[in-house]
């Protein structure tokens, strides 16, 4: 049985809306085995636990120390260690309660309710920052939304009306208030905001950085058009079914076109050793003399 096989069968028992076990960067087996003692889990102990489905929540095995809950209320998210034994698996699994659940609901109705009005004022698109946890998001969302219900003045039939904010519509992405003390332009033309900034601090950092965001924007996506025709004309010119750029590799758009620029150059491409490429995979993952 294979990683995904033994995902769908524990997912199926416990109801869980999602199982994401790829973080860890185990193999396909050694995962399998993982997921295979949680459904053994299930079967043994199901009893035990206070709930029949754990739907909508989501399951995520990794390493990470650094949550302040292995049960996120706010996020819909329970955290197992891979290193737990099952026991310990089973007492966070019985913390989870019909109560839970309810609780999870309203938090992301409310969620619902203020990301809309955000958005919908400041002309925005919210999004949660790799750094942010759940409930530091929905506290930011929820006190931008108050700051703007404060705004009378400002804010005319649901939108804000100025024209320092951003014509476009952007993308805010909340990190923690650790890694991010002030408003910065990503590469990508996302605008970092930290998750304790006032409302006052969000809105002049939206129409301060809203004109270079947009260039930066513009400027991404021509990237992202000249990267897909190279990774076009690789993937012909090889016979290659697929040619991706790892989600969470530091390697940059750029350096994977300067990449495939090169391999296509090299005396490689003259042999008919390439021909035993086709249908193969081309990921490109890491840099530097550890890849």
């Amino acid at each position: 049985i294979d990683a995904s096989a033994a995902a769908l069968v524990a997912r199926r028992s416990f109801g869980f809306q999602a199982i994401d076990g790829t973080g860890m960067g185990w193999s396909s087996a050694s995962l399998a085995i993982l997921l295979s003692s949680l459904t053994a889990l299930h079967d043994e102990h199901k009893s035990a636990l206070h709930v029949n489905s754990f739907y909508p929540m989501r399951l995520v095995i990794s390493y990470d120390d650094d949550s302040i809950s292995n049960v996120d209320l706010h996020g819909g998210v329970i955290r197992l260690h891979p290193a737990a034994t099952p026991v310990q698996w089973l007492e966070i699994l019985k913390n989870v309660t019909q109560e839970s659940l309810a609780e999870l609901e309203r938090n992301q109705a409310k969620l619902k309710i203020n990301t809309q009005k955000v958005q919908d004022a400041l002309n925005i698109k919210l999004k949660k920052g790799k750094t942010c946890s759940s409930p530091e998001y929905h506290g930011f969302v929820q006190r931008l939304a108050e700051w703007l219900d404060g705004m009378g003045s400002l804010v005319q039939d649901g939108e804000v009306h100025s024209d320092a904010i951003a014509l476009a519509r952007l993308v805010l992405v909340v990190e923690a208030d650790q890694a991010c003390r002030r408003a910065k332009i990503n590469n990508d033309g996302t605008i970092r905001v930290g998750a304790g900034m006032s409302g006052d601090s969000v809105y002049s950092s939206i129409s301060r950085c809203s004109q270079d965001a947009r260039i930066k924007v513009e400027y991404r996506k021509k990237e992202v058009e000249r990267a897909k025709e190279i990774i076009s004309r690789t993937q012909n010119q090889l016979g290659l079914s697929r040619v991706y750029h790892e989600a969470k590799s530091t390697v940059t758009l750029q350096q994977v076109v300067d990449c495939l620029i090169r391999l296509m150059k090299s005396e490689v491409m003259e042999r008919r050793e390439t021909m035993k490429l086709a249908g193969q995979s081309l990921g490109i993952t890491g840099s530097g003399h550890f890849c």
